[in-house]
């Protein structure tokens, strides 16, 4: 596999080459939880990052978790990578999730810019990409993968105009995921005040 990527005649550099990205990070010091039963920071599990409206969601008690957020917290165009159990599932954060937060359960590569961002996550989540992740798993019972792991993986640098093609194209859907997010809240809400209304 890495052979045919060489093969191709493309630039070829690991995913923590800082050309690629700003920093590629670890949750490993957010283990002791206080949650309330309404309101709070949103806290996403593995599961829970690939639902466009998460179901059963955990709320933080914000003053107990306000020094986790450096650690935790998503922002948008975060590129999340699964690293325990299911590996190498991939997400991009949509800009509604920004300020929630998200379990140990997986890796948190900022990309050096969205552009890059957005081209991270489409090599990560193509089939090409996914063999490449899933080669370095570890584990027999319960795999993982780690940061190091993660940043030898190889990226190819397509020529700028392909490369930036690609990237629009999965903003632009992180966009619409947002739209739609939105969209479905404000039915939501619409529809729960005609309840209200008319009982």
């Amino acid at each position: 596999m890495e052979q045919q990527l060489h093969s191709s005649g493309l630039p070829v550099l690991p995913l923590a080459d800082t050309r690629l990205t700003q920093a590629i990070n670890a949750v490993t010091k957010f283990r002791k939880r206080v949650y309330v039963p309404k309101g709070g920071i949103p806290l996403l599990s593995s599961k829970q990052l690939f639902q466009v409206d998460p179901i059963e969601l955990k709320g933080l008690a914000r003053g107990a978790h306000t020094d986790d957020m450096a650690e935790i917290g998503l922002k948008p165009n975060l590129v999340m990578v699964t690293c325990s159990g299911t590996n190498g599932r991939i997400q991009i954060i949509p800009a509604y999730m920004n300020g929630w937060g998200a379990s140990q359960d997986a890796l948190r590569i900022v990309g050096a810019d969205d552009e890059w961002a957005g081209f991270i996550f489409a090599w990560l989540a193509s089939a090409y990409g996914q063999l490449l992740v899933l080669r370095y798993q570890y584990g027999s019972v319960i795999t993982h993968l780690d940061r190091e792991m993660l940043g030898e993986i190889p990226v190819p640098i397509l020529p700028d105009t392909d490369r930036k093609a690609i990237a629009t194209l999965v903003l632009e859907a992180n966009c619409l995921r947002n739209e739609a997010w939105v969209l479905e809240q404000d039915a939501l809400k619409l529809l729960s005040n005609e309840i209200v209304v008319k009982g």
